[in-house]
């Protein structure tokens, strides 16, 4: 689609602000040294990690001053600015060049000094909220579970309404490698582009190269210099909701009709697409793809097509669609997502049987938190709520691969028939039941001490003091009895809006003993008491 190229920096707000680097001091680069992981790939100066943390104390003092000498100057040592580049298949056909990553290894000095100039940064975008709500990669307190439950909790919000929500997926064609240096330039006022990188492939190196535009996927800023390049995006919306986690982006919009969502999704796109032009940015259109969420009688009643088109590309309805590792559907079943997990669960139940004979019941515990508990943590509060409330056949295929686990780790064998809560407990396992009430409060927790983003913050709100005089004993008791730390749970219409977060995990929340309930550290609160602070 040709867009007209307008400014790229005019949806940027004029600076307020200055930001200017500190100097560091000694004690801040030797914290960063012996921060290092010693088992992490070598740049092209062949350095590695281990001899920079193992002599710390002794090249502090002179690296300090080289970091604060390039803060001053705004110059970096230009081998701290060469790339090894490593192709990383991604998915398909080996033999196209597409498919292919480049992952930058960099210098471990690099890093440093990247990770130094990354928190004072970090720290002015987070002082002075420079940084889009919108946005959920690479920041703190966020995730791509954070990210998932936003738009989880707003379609089963829309559930709640009897509204059907249309959601787009957009796929940027090689986001990261497309990055504009000198609009980059432009929006962050200063970035050094000379940059150099050779590529190694099977043992051999190319010659080198100079990179003109993009930002190094393996470095530690290029993940904080894209979610810039980006930040002004969500600023071209009129209509949807959009959630992003780096260049994953979903736009979506809520309504009673599909032809009001897809009116406003396609308004929207063909703004994103005018963005992403002036950004030279490009939109990957057959791997974009729409999707319609509803109740199945709304999803009936509305003929289940979606018509999204940007004005020349019109853009893929699918059934599912993965989004960070989570399987939607149209109706939030989850049954092609509990179908994917339990795969990845057999195999790693496969591998605990392989291994049981010849290591220990610790080691066997720590197979089953990586191999198959990983899978049925991951995002569980967008999901799994749904099963424990509407579906108890998925809630038993789950369980009994629990119970598998269990005895592999135990050595128990289903003829013993050993009670499911005793070899549980033997083996030193959570009931899936347990588990997913002990990650939902944990959510609402850090929601409400706000140590999660605005936007799950903003899906939780305490209950109102009762608005009385004490006229009577009735009212004088109700106002004696007010609990500050009670959650409000808004009423559900539909058995689809009970797994939200806003009334499961405030119900959940609101059976607590209040001594919990008042708790400040998350510490205090698994412990069932309030902080003494």
């Amino acid at each position: 689609m040709t867009a007209p190229q307008g400014n790229p920096l005019r949806h940027i707000p004029e600076p307020t602000r200055t930001f200017s680097f500190e100097s560091v001091d000694e004690s801040t680069v030797l914290n960063e040294l012996q921060r290092l992981k010693t088992k992490k790939a070598t740049g092209l100066d062949k350095i590695p990690s281990k001899l920079l943390k193992d002599s710390a104390p002794v090249i502090v003092k002179p690296l300090t001053h080289i970091f604060n000498l390039s803060l001053a100057t705004g110059q970096v040592p230009t081998d701290w600015k060469e790339a090894q580049i490593s192709p990383i298949h991604k998915s398909g056909n080996r033999a196209n060049v597409a498919n292919y990553r480049p992952v930058s290894v960099l210098s471990v000095m690099s890093k440093v000094m990247e990770k130094l100039v990354g928190n004072q940064v970090t720290r002015f975008l987070t002082r002075h909220d420079l940084l889009t709500t919108h946005q959920s990669g690479f920041r703190r307190h966020h995730s791509t579970a954070t990210a998932v439950q936003k738009i989880v909790e707003d379609i089963k919000s829309a559930f709640n309404c009897s509204k059907v929500t249309v959601a787009l997926f957009l796929d940027l064609r090689k986001a990261f490698d497309t990055v504009n240096h000198d609009i980059l330039l432009g929006k962050l006022k200063k970035l050094g582009s000379d940059r150099f990188q050779t590529t190694h492939l099977q043992g051999q190196y190319s010659s080198k190269s100079r990179v003109n535009c993009g930002v190094p996927q393996g470095s530690v800023l290029g993940p904080l210099l894209f979610c810039l390049y980006v930040n002004d995006l969500p600023n071209v919306i009129r209509n949807c909701s959009i959630q992003m986690y780096a260049d994953d982006t979903v736009l979506y919009f809520s309504a009673s009709t599909v032809k009001d969502c897809e009116e406003a999704v396609s308004s929207d796109v063909r703004r994103v697409v005018d963005w992403l032009n002036e950004n030279k940015l490009l939109l990957h259109p057959d791997k974009t793809k729409s999707m319609l969420f509803g109740l199945p009688q709304k999803l009936r009643y509305a003929g289940g097509t979606v018509n999204i088109t940007d004005g020349v590309n019109v853009y893929e309805q699918v059934s599912s669609f993965t989004y960070l590792g989570i399987t939607l559907d149209p109706s939030l079943r989850w049954m092609a997502h509990v179908a994917k997990i339990t795969a990845k669960i057999l195999g790693g139940l496969g591998a605990m049987g392989r291994a049981r004979a010849f290591v220990s019941t610790d080691i066997l515990q720590t197979m089953y938190q990586t191999l198959l508990l990983s899978h049925l943590d991951y995002c569980a509060t967008a999901w799994l709520p749904s099963l424990v409330l509407s579906n108890k056949t998925l809630v038993l295929q789950l369980g009994r691969l629990i119970n598998r686990a269990a005895r592999l780790i135990t050595g128990h064998l289903l003829k013993d028939h050993v009670p499911v809560e005793v070899l549980l407990a033997e083996a030193g396992l959570e009931p899936l039941t347990k588990r997913v009430e002990t990650i939902s409060l944990a959510t609402v927790f850090k929601a409400v001490r706000g140590k999660a983003p605005v936007y799950m913050t903003d899906l939780f709100r305490w209950k109102s003091p009762p608005m009385l005089r004490a006229r009577t004993r009735t009212e004088a008791k109700l106002i004696r009895d007010y609990d500050p730390h009670l959650l409000h749970c808004p009423s559900a219409r539909v058995a689809s809006y009970r797994s939200s977060m806003q009334h499961y995990g405030a119900q959940l929340w609101n059976t607590l003993p209040l001594k919990q309930r008042a708790a400040i550290t998350y510490k205090d609160f698994k412990n069932g008491n309030p902080s003494e602070n």
